[in-house]
């Protein structure tokens, strides 16, 4: 749609242009149909469709009303609605994983990195439990703020502990490794007695850092801290 220079609105489908009167306020702006040329021809107003948009701002949003309409026919189409501003921060998008894991255990520091690599789309975020954006995470999720004894997923709504958890990210990686969501039939109280095993063995078996990761610089985008 551009201007013209009759100070109108034009906008060109086919062999049909549109001309549009835009009246403009303080809360919002209104389009209303004012001609209509046809390969060029103009449309006699007896038989211009009837065609008008209003939108203006409520606070919280923009509330929009649309209607189009032929002479002797009357109503075509007409609707309505409301576009609020509802951004979810970052860690709350469905579809975009956020992997809470101890950032100080080798282990784990060796879970973020395979994921890492696995992850073409980089949908999967991840944040040290120990950082102010994963703190703030536990907190608002009324979860442990000092014992780490398992890593936690959250994607959207959801919190995911736990073999569960392990298993949801793989359905992020590419082939064959979303192959292993079939372990999903395996009994939930046998994966996690498994899982257990080498979350409460962690340090021995890998050891800790003294300090929490801290991610390159081709590492940071994907990294909350």
């Amino acid at each position: 749609m551009h201007r013209t220079n009759s100070n109108l609105l034009s906008e060109t489908i086919g062999p049909v242009r549109f001309f549009f009167r835009l009246d403009t306020s303080t809360e919002g702006f209104s389009l209303y149909l004012t001609r209509c040329r046809v390969l060029g021809v103009p449309l006699p107003r007896a038989l211009l469709p009837v065609v008008a948009a209003r939108e203006v701002s409520n606070g919280s949003g923009i509330a929009f009303d649309i209607s189009a309409g032929l002479p002797l026919v009357g109503l075509i189409v007409a609707y309505r609605g409301e576009l609020t501003n509802s951004e979810v921060p970052e860690g709350e998008r469905p579809g975009q994983p956020v992997m809470l894991f101890d950032g100080v255990c080798n282990f784990c520091n060796g879970g973020v990195d395979f994921f890492l690599k696995r992850d073409p789309f980089g949908r999967i975020r991840f944040a040290a439990m120990q950082s102010p954006r994963g703190l703030t995470f536990l907190l608002k999720h009324d979860l442990p703020t000092h014992e780490y004894k398992t890593f936690i997923v959250l994607d959207g709504e959801r919190i995911i502990r736990k073999s569960d958890g392990v298993l949801h990210l793989t359905g992020y990686l590419s082939w064959p490794w979303p192959l292993l969501r079939v372990f999903s039939l395996v009994p939930r109280f046998i994966r996690d007695r498994i899982y257990d095993l080498f979350a409460q063995n962690r340090y021995k078996l890998m050891g800790k850092r003294d300090v929490c990761r801290v991610p390159t610089a081709a590492e940071r985008e994907r990294f909350l801290l």
